[in-house]
């Protein structure tokens, strides 16, 4: 389906027996007034109507993490110390399924109180948010719903319904299917995604997804099973904040051969192991290992201020590059000559000063 498909698709579903509904515009003069109620949800966080992501690698627990949030807003409770305002949640729990129930069930061991009214349900059946017109799940999922201040999608992979994630048309279609849900109930999306394979390019598939939502949340594993969630990308506010978490296992009781089953449950810690150290992957990767190669041939001692190291001049890194035919030529060479420097530096593994270049980490071949 085509971008301009999937647009018509959205406006037909919009449309009422009397037309379309009218666009709403807003003058200057009534912009002067500051709104200053922010409605939100989780403060400080997230939004009402908004659309927010919550991704990272297969098994950092960012679906313990998605659920432990969905939870304490359908109960109205504060959450890491943040201002929660009190919703019915719909989890689809799309890659899930019925052994969401556990979860469920370990949060209620350990969290609820049971003078505590908690408005969750959950769609444990599969849901088709892609292909628009041709057998998708947006009327069926709605109209299941009812009403509802958030929808939780568990994941955006599964949703895809064998969709491309990485295609422009489908992960457009996607969008759309969200924008058509949180219009139609007035509520706020949440999807779960997975990391791509180069982590530091966040979520997998194709940026549609990146630039549509209003909160990204990359949640990471690291030392000691320590969960790390940072707020990677937020619309209206500054990003970089961190959640630190543990998964604490929680017995829910014996199966037939007198095991215990067993799940885990969100639990809050005060010790923030460091960042694992990320090695360049792709482009980056080969940019750094020819480097090395540049530099042991023609690394020279050169003085910055009073330090003398060796360095090599950047344009010699550069036709390196050239001459490998790994990085293609004209503007795809220029593309990935500006986008690995800078990956490499901010990942700390090359030095830039005055023209010249050099590894900054023995273990990247450089000299410290």
């Amino acid at each position: 389906m085509s971008a301009k498909t999937a647009a018509d698709e959205m406006s037909a579903k919009r449309a009422r027996p009397n037309g379309h509904i009218p666009l709403e515009v807003v003058t200057f003069a009534e912009m002067l007034e500051p709104n200053l109620d922010t409605r939100s949800l989780v403060k400080g966080l997230l939004d009402t109507a908004a659309i927010a992501l919550i991704y990272g690698e297969s098994g950092c627990g960012k679906t313990f993490f998605a659920l432990d949030l969905a939870l304490h807003i359908a109960a109205g409770r504060d959450w890491f110390g943040r201002k929660v305002t009190r919703g019915r949640v719909v989890y689809v729990a799309a890659e899930a399924g019925r052994s969401i129930r556990n979860r469920v069930a370990a949060f209620a061991i350990e969290k609820w109180r049971r003078d505590e009214e908690i408005d969750f349900v959950a769609v444990v059946s599969p849901v088709d948010l892609c292909h628009l017109g041709k057998g998708d799940d947006i009327d069926r999922l709605a109209a299941s719903i009812g009403t509802a201040d958030v929808v939780v999608i568990d994941t955006v992979s599964r949703a895809l319904a064998g969709g491309n994630e990485n295609a422009p048309d489908d992960m457009g279609a996607f969008v759309t299917a969200l924008d058509l849900l949180r219009e139609r109930l007035g509520c706020t999306i949440i999807a779960v995604h997975h990391v791509g394979k180069d982590a530091s390019r966040g979520s997998r598939g194709h940026s549609l997804l990146h630039c549509a939502v209003d909160t990204e949340i990359e949640v990471e594993r690291r030392e000691g099973g320590v969960c790390v969630a940072t707020v990677r990308k937020q619309r209206d506010g500054p990003g970089g904040g961190q959640i630190v978490f543990i998964l604490k296992p929680v017995e829910l009781g014996r199966d037939q051969d007198d095991d215990p089953v067993t799940s885990c449950v969100v639990e809050s810690t005060d010790y923030v192991p460091a960042p694992k150290d990320k090695y360049p992957t792709g482009q980056a990767k080969e940019a750094l290992a020819i480097l090395n190669q540049a530099f042991a041939e023609q690394g020279q001692l050169q003085l910055f201020g009073d330090i003398e190291s060796p360095a090599i001049k950047v344009e010699v890194w550069r036709g390196y590059l050239e001459k490998s035919g790994l990085f293609g030529d004209g503007q795809k060479l220029r593309t990935a000559w500006s986008r690995v420097r800078v990956k490499l530096r901010e990942g700390g593994h090359i030095g830039l000063q005055d023209g010249f270049v050099w590894p900054t980490r023995p273990e990247d071949g450089g000299p410290f």
